[in-house]
C-alpha cells in the first residue's frame, strides 16, 4: 500500500472513530428518554457509595448490590461511583460508564482486527461494524451494568493476542483473561481503595473525638 493510501485509510479510521465517539457521548440524557428503574437504582448506589461507602441498604462497599430482589454486578457502580466524586447525579453521568465501557469495547475489537490483519482497511471495517451494531449501540447509552462484560469480554481478545505466536495456548488464555478481568475493574478497584480509606480516616477522627471527651 502506498504512503498516500495509507495516510488515507489512516484519516477515514480517526473519522469514524470521532463518529463513534459523538454517538456514545451525545445526548445520552434524553436518547433514550428518562431513566429506567434499574438505572435509578444504580445511580442511587453508586451515589450512596460516593458519599458514605455504603449501598442502599447500609452494606459498607459491598462486593454485589442487592436491588429488587436481586444481585447487581459492582464494576459499573463503582465506576459510576468514582465520577459522580466530580460530576453531578443526573441521567447523563449514571449513563457516562456505559458510553465508556462501549467505547472501550470498540476499541478492543478495533485492536483486534489490526493485530490479526495489519489492515487498516479491515481495521476500519471491523471499528464501523461495532459502532454500528445496534445491541451495541443500546446497551452504550444505557446506565446498564452489562455494557463492562462486553468491555471485558473484548479484552480478553486484545490479551490473547498481545502475546508473541509462540507463546503457550494456556499462557495465551490467561493473559486474555487477566486483562479482561483488570481492565474493567481498575476504576472499580481504585474507588473501593479510595471509599475504603475515607471511610477509616472518618472512624479514626471519631476515636479522637471520644478519647477528648
Amino acid at each position: 500500500m502506498s504512503r498516500g493510501r495509507r495516510n488515507a485509510w489512516a484519516a477515514a479510521l480517526v473519522v469514524v472513530a470521532a463518529l463513534v465517539v459523538i454517538r456514545n457521548l451525545s445526548g445520552l440524557a434524553t436518547a433514550p428518554l428518562g431513566a429506567y428503574v434499574d438505572e435509578t437504582s444504580i445511580g442511587y448506589n453508586a451515589w450512596a457509595i460516593s458519599t458514605h461507602a455504603v449501598d442502599e441498604h447500609g452494606a459498607h462497599l459491598p462486593l454485589y448490590f442487592t436491588a429488587f430482589g436481586e444481585y447487581k454486578n459492582p464494576v459499573y457502580i463503582y465506576t459510576l461511583s468514582a465520577l459522580l466524586r466530580v460530576l453531578p447525579l443526573t441521567v447523563t453521568t449514571i449513563r457516562l460508564p456505559a458510553a465508556i465501557f462501549g467505547l472501550l469495547t470498540c476499541v478492543f475489537i478495533a485492536l483486534i482486527a489490526w493485530r490479526r490483519s495489519r489492515s487498516l482497511p479491515i481495521t476500519l471495517l471491523a471499528l464501523a461494524l461495532a459502532g454500528l451494531t445496534p445491541w451495541l449501540t443500546v446497551e452504550s447509552r444505557l446506565g446498564f451494568e452489562v455494557i463492562s462484560m462486553v468491555a471485558a469480554l473484548s479484552a480478553t481478545g486484545v490479551g490473547a493476542l498481545v502475546l508473541p505466536n509462540g507463546a503457550p495456548q494456556t499462557t495465551r488464555a490467561a493473559s486474555g483473561e487477566a486483562l479482561a478481568s483488570a481492565a474493567p475493574l481498575a476504576p472499580a478497584g481504585g474507588a473501593a481503595a479510595y471509599f475504603h480509606g475515607k471511610a477509616a480516616d472518618r472512624e479514626a477522627g471519631w476515636r479522637q473525638r471520644l478519647e477528648v471527651v
